[in-house]
């Protein structure tokens, strides 16, 4: 879209807008118009005119891929090394042994990258102020994303967010080689999942792969557009998802045969009917609970700024945890008075106590690694299992020996209604009060160490 002049896809807005119901049998003005708004090539920085580009469709009504949260996640670009890593795929906190600088220079590329995320997760609006890896107070048009204004945004609906898509490798082979060789399969699925929660509870219009359900993989290709049925099947029964189907076609992969051979051949690394189910579980959990409060589907600028914060930013952060907060300001928001989420992309737990450091008066609600759920004035019982006699918020941080039960600890108490540990690797239940709608099997996390509570304040 972005080779096409700006004058052209408005006329193409104002076409649809013109269909009624009664005369055309539809009405056009709900049609969503969108498209790769991508500044590149020799249209590059208006050089044959105004085209529609990511920032000159901005409040046009007409939807962009955002890359900003897309590169977030899954850390590089679509041109850089498979092997870099993002908030998702453990850059600084689980090196995968490709270099990528010093420490310092990880870590500080991280929490860019977190800034990034937030970013996201705020409709990559222009106007939103945030507090950025520094400890400054930008907008976020204010911050960089490779030499651009990275929020563009006017409203929420002029950015796409997405982790995989069409182009270049889905977001299960690109996790695949980012994250550490020795990683277990279970932690890559408990990663994957976690990219597919912070797309669905992104403000904005989420974009899910067709197949992203399914941890589809197209055996590493990066380009499959030419590649024919065998790299691009899905096999909707859930049997296999395509990974291992053999090097894929030389095009745009052969320099990476060497990288994506070993983790190809390796049976450990194939996802089976179990694995794919779960993913789908917790696909249909996330879309369950972006539908049940509208506190996550936003319609404008001021109601963003007005109801989102978040907290454990700038420089003393914990890396690689988001914390979000959507505080409802109106009865039309729903029956939710409000939402916290906490997003762990680090390898290991982040205990009750930490979280209280970034945050108090709060119920918490979690999607990550390993995260703790924690409302104010609430204790985090003990309890014990067959297995183990543990605090609930802990699991085994073994590579390759992640804890498979989280057991049934006793009900957090203090916290307005009871939230229960859950298995790990599974969802943990959204509830309000008991007199309010309970959204079933729901959750808010995406772990890549053990599942956890997940809360939702009424």
């Amino acid at each position: 879209m972005g080779h096409h002049m700006k004058s052209n896809m408005l006329a193409v807005r104002a076409a649809l807008d013109a269909l009624a119901p009664a005369r055309d049998g539809v009405d056009g003005r709900g049609v969503y118009v969108y498209g790769e708004g991508w500044n590149f090539g020799e249209v590059a920085d208006g050089a044959r005119g105004v085209n529609a580009t990511q920032p000159n469709m901005a409040g046009t009504g007409i939807g962009t891929f955002t890359d900003r949260l897309r590169d977030g996640v899954r850390g590089g670009g679509p041109f850089s090394d498979r092997r870099e890593q993002g908030f998702a795929t453990g850059l600084a906190l689980d090196p995968n042994g490709f270099p990528q600088g010093t420490a310092a220079e990880q870590r500080a590329r991280l929490l860019e990258q977190t800034d990034l995320v937030r970013l996201g997760l705020a409709g990559n609006l222009a106007s939103y102020p945030l507090v950025d890896a520094s400890g400054a107070t930008r907008t976020g048009a204010e911050l960089d994303y490779n030499g651009q204004p990275a929020g563009y945004a006017r409203v929420p609906a002029d950015t796409v967010s997405y982790v995989s898509a069409h182009d270049n490798e889905t977001w299960f082979d690109a996790l695949q080689v980012k994250l550490p060789a020795e990683a277990a399969l279970a932690e890559r699925v408990r990663v994957h999942q976690l990219g597919v929660s912070v797309v669905a509870l992104a403000q904005g219009i989420p974009f899910f792969h067709a197949g992203d359900e399914l941890l589809r993989s197209k055996s590493g290709d990066r380009n499959s557009y030419d590649s024919g049925d065998w790299f691009n099947r899905i096999d909707w029964t859930g049997l296999e998802n395509g990974w291992g189907s053999g090097l894929p076609p030389a095009g745009d992969n052969q320099a990476d045969w060497p990288v994506l051979g070993p983790l190809l051949a390796d049976p450990a690394l194939r996802p089976g009917p179990a694995e794919m189910a779960a993913a789908r579980a917790h696909f249909e959990e996330m879309l369950a609970i972006r539908r049940a409060t509208p506190l996550l589907r936003l319609r404008t600028e001021a109601e963003i700024r007005q109801a989102l914060t978040f907290l454990n930013v700038g420089p003393g952060q914990i890396p690689g945890l988001v914390v979000m907060r959507l505080v409802s300001g109106a009865p039309a928001h729903g029956p939710y008075g409000q939402v916290v989420a906490a997003v762990n992309a680090s390898p290991g737990d982040v205990r009750p106590a930490r979280l209280a450091a970034v945050s108090s008066g709060s119920t918490w609600g979690s999607a990550g690694r390993d995260v703790a759920a924690e409302g104010a004035g609430c204790r985090p019982p003990e309890w014990s299992s067959s297995r183990a006699s543990t605090p609930w918020w802990r699991g085994s941080r073994a590579r390759g020996r992640r804890s498979s039960e989280a057991g049934d600890g006793p009900a957090a108490r203090g916290c307005g209604s009871p939230v229960r540990p859950v298995p790990a690797g599974r969802g943990g239940r959204v509830r309000g009060r008991p007199d309010q709608r309970r959204v079933a099997r729901s959750s808010l996390s995406a772990s890549r160490s053990c599942w956890r509570n997940a809360g939702v304040s009424s």
